[in-house]
């Protein structure tokens, strides 16, 4: 599971791994 948010501006990345 790795999970990434960036609050730059307006960038979400999540990936999920199951």
């Amino acid at each position: 599971m790795e999970v990434v948010e960036i609050h730059g501006g307006s960038v979400q990345s999540l990936k999920l791994r199951n």
